[in-house]
């Protein structure tokens, strides 16, 4: 697969992932406005909704995400490159009925066990806010069985290449929860949102089948246990569990610690990460995904010289666009948080205080965006241990830091985020110290350091635009709407920006 076959998917992902991450963000404007944060009430508490995501999102991650897609697209690979499509697709049904008893039956499990477990996760809720909490976490546990569905088929389509279907299936699951939002949170508050997020979760399925439709795939009653296929998955997926156990471990801790702070803390927290996942999934994901099956074909091969351009090409595009969006974002967080949520029940205050937790979060943000594509990275080579020991790592000191900051310092939410920042950084660092040691090669091998300080040369540059330009608006322009004065000074950073790396790199550069 070319370099060019990979940006086009990076692309066609991204424009998907951006159209779908917009839709988060209307669902999230949809969410502050109809529940405000801090001073929010029974049923219509949105600390409730992000309670009970929870335990399901962690029967998700720890079953299915993380761990099928990285552990069945080189096995699954093999079938594609030898042409045994009919072995393949018996592959994919075991897989089916092997994924509807496991998370099936967990879901079933944790139903039965909610009234105990949820209070373990927010020993802060009670009364009727740990009631409700347990009904929807309930309600919200058929999501992760059609999640998982859906992971297998879209593994399916990273396998042949095609991220069409793959793309749209976000989508309709955003869509499904605004429109439940919109319709049903005045009558039914946080049970009207679960019932969307259930709805979405089985479109996410549902869109998918087309694209297995045209592969050739049919559903067959087929489970074979023994085939060797099932059984190296497996084992590939092992270590993985513990890494994404560990990470749901992290935000278990965090919901618990959050929950014992004053109403609204954890979904002030929850509303800033969310805004952080924009440029994250946008650019980090979408690369990493897209990437991912070349990745693994060139490791099939050996080809460790091509594998390390491809790396380092990889980390260069990555950093063109997250370093500026990096800088963007801190510099107009206070504004583009008012412009996003503040209205309806979302007061300035609750702006101010989600402000602040974005801008600890922001400082991370490079990190994040490389970090899935170098964890791709070990998992191409079927490399499953040393990110695993990584996660645990960084996760031991984020929930270390988390408790020092909260429980010692007295910095409440701030303290959880700062913790995370460093968390994610740490991360990144310690796949970057390994994957050299792995590979005895220079880091200047697949870090392209000339590229990374330009783009951060020219992001104070944008950044000093963005600050003359709002200068400008607030002296002669303070008559114009705040959603315009909020764009022009974007619109000049982003011109400034691309012009600029355009006319130093010129043609030589390989990206835009």
């Amino acid at each position: 697969m070319s370099r060019k076959h990979i940006i086009n998917g990076a692309l066609l992902l991204g424009m998907s992932s951006l159209l779908s991450r917009i839709l988060g963000v209307i669902r999230d404007r949809i969410f502050a406005v109809q529940f405000g944060a801090l001073d929010a009430q029974g049923i219509h508490d949105l600390d409730i909704y992000f309670a009970a995501f929870r335990i399901p999102d962690f029967l998700y991650n720890f079953l299915v995400l993380g761990t099928l897609s990285l552990a069945f697209v080189p096995i699954f690979s093999r079938y594609v490159v030898g042409e045994k499509r009919e072995d393949g697709f018996r592959f994919i049904n075991t897989l089916f009925h092997f994924l509807l008893l496991t998370v099936g039956g967990a879901a079933i499990l944790v139903f039965f066990l909610a009234p105990w477990l949820v209070p373990l996760i927010v020993p802060g809720f009670n009364g009727e806010k740990l009631d409700v909490t347990i009904q929807v976490t309930r309600i919200m546990l058929l999501s992760p069985i059609f999640f998982s569905f859906s992971s297998l088929a879209q593994s399916v389509q990273t396998s042949y290449r095609t991220f069409f279907y793959y793309s749209l299936a976000p989508i309709g699951y955003n869509l499904s929860i605004i429109v439940a939002t919109f319709f049903l949170s005045q009558s039914l508050g946080v049970y009207g949102v679960a019932i969307g997020v259930v709805i979405g979760a089985f479109l996410h399925f549902l869109i998918q089948m087309p694209a297995l439709w045209k592969l050739g795939y049919r559903y067959r009653f087929h489970f074979d246990w023994k085939i060797p296929e099932l059984r190296e998955m497996l084992r590939l997926v092992g270590p993985r569990i513990i890494g994404v156990s560990a990470m749901q471990f992290m935000l278990l801790v965090d919901t618990s610690l959050a929950s014992v702070l004053p109403k609204g803390n954890l979904t002030i927290y929850s509303l800033a990460i969310n805004l952080v996942s924009l440029p994250l999934g946008i650019v980090g994901i979408s690369f990493a995904v897209s990437s991912f099956s070349t990745l693994s074909d060139l490791a099939e091969k050996k080809k460790i010289q091509t594998f390390l351009l491809q790396l380092s090409s990889l980390v260069e595009w990555i950093l063109f666009l997250i370093i500026p969006a990096t800088f963007g974002m801190y510099i107009l967080r206070n504004e583009a948080t008012a412009f996003i949520l503040q209205g309806g029940m979302f007061s300035s205050k609750d702006t101010f205080f989600t402000a602040r937790i974005l801008g600890f979060l922001l400082l991370s943000l490079p990190f994040q965006s490389l970090s899935p594509l170098f964890s791709r990275a070990f998992f191409s080579w079927k490399d499953a241990k040393t990110p695993v020991r990584v996660v645990l790592t960084s996760v031991l000191v984020h929930i270390f830091l988390s408790v020092f900051f909260l429980r010692y310092l007295q910095w409440g939410m701030s303290g959880i985020a700062v913790a995370y920042s460093f968390a994610e950084a740490f991360q990144f660092f310690l796949l970057v110290l390994f994957f050299r040691k792995k590979f005895t090669v220079s880091l200047s091998s697949f870090v392209p350091f000339r590229s990374i300080f330009f783009f951060i040369f020219a992001s104070l540059l944008m950044s000093g635009v963005i600050f003359v330009t709002q200068l400008l608006m607030s002296s002669f322009f303070q008559f114009l709407p705040f959603v315009i004065s909020f764009f022009i000074p974007v619109f000049f950073a982003a011109l400034f920006y691309f012009l600029f790396v355009r006319l130093v790199f010129g043609k030589k550069a390989s990206f835009p």
